[in-house]
């Protein structure tokens, strides 16, 4: 969706690790050497690097700030990974501590906060808060098409999408993850709005689209509803959208109708 990573200097195990989660995060990954001695390395074709220092040094730390100085249509991240793994204060976007086993996740959410904006959530938070947020406007696990827009919600918000197809781009990698095709994705994720939509209070319109009137017959399309969902979790940090993701749950069942104070 954003183009290809370049992965430098990684050991195989780290590499993997990177190279199979990158597509999570709507990148594709490539493993090069990249020796930050030399400063004729051609990186316009990337969308981002990752780079590895195994040895601390001012001058190797010089080398490779001065490597990625001229790097501008991406993002840079610089991993030491050795000692007591300090970090750099470069012209890098990001430099992380190499923290093993959640390095790909820790790695790529900075990225996508960084690159993208929004709020740092790490895979397992991001899908307690999907989840508690999916069931705080009336949906439920044992509905057919909650799995996929769960899975829908939780791609976009790591890629940071801004300008993206359903099904072009979504629809496709939660079908080869449910080993699903693109068409039943989509009717599933349909069918359920519908279900949903069909009977949820006036409150969760106005807290998820700001406003009780949608237009046409009242229920969200498929491409209106995920969007203003990763609008909404791109609103506030994770404290905040449980918070409210409970309070709407206490409305769906029946609990008070007044809308949600902002």
């Amino acid at each position: 969706m954003f183009g290809k990573v370049l992965i430098s200097d990684c050991s195989a195990a780290e590499s993997s690790v990177l190279l199979d989660t990158l597509p999570d995060y709507g990148y594709e990954g490539e493993q090069l050497s990249l020796d930050v001695k030399k400063y004729d390395h051609d990186l316009s074709g990337y969308a981002g690097v990752i780079f590895v220092m195994r040895e601390h040094s001012e001058d190797m730390l010089d080398r490779a700030d001065r490597l990625f100085e001229s790097y501008r249509n991406g993002f840079a991240v610089l991993i030491e990974n050795y000692g007591t793994m300090q970090l750099s204060e470069g012209r890098f976007a990001d430099a992380l501590r190499f923290e093993r086993p959640i390095i790909a996740d820790e790695i790529l959410c900075r990225v996508r906060q960084k690159v993208h904006g929004g709020y740092f959530m790490r895979r397992g938070t991001l899908g307690t808060v999907v989840s508690e947020l999916l069931y705080g406007l009336g949906y439920r696990r044992r509905y057919s098409g909650f799995t996929e827009l769960e899975e829908s919600l939780s791609y976009l918000f790591r890629c940071g999408a801004v300008k993206y197809n359903l099904n072009r781009d979504i629809y496709p990698y939660v079908g080869r993850k449910l080993m699903q095709s693109v068409t039943a994705v989509e009717r599933s994720i349909r069918l359920i709005n519908s279900r949903v939509w069909s009977s949820a209070p006036e409150c969760c319109y106005t807290e998820l689209f700001g406003t009780a009137d949608i237009g046409g017959n009242g229920l969200p399309t498929n491409k209106k509803l995920i969007a203003a969902l990763c609008s909404y979790l791109n609103r506030y940090p994770a404290d905040e959208l449980r918070r409210r993701a409970a309070r709407l749950r206490q409305i769906t069942e029946g609990g008070s109708e007044n809308e949600i104070q902002t």
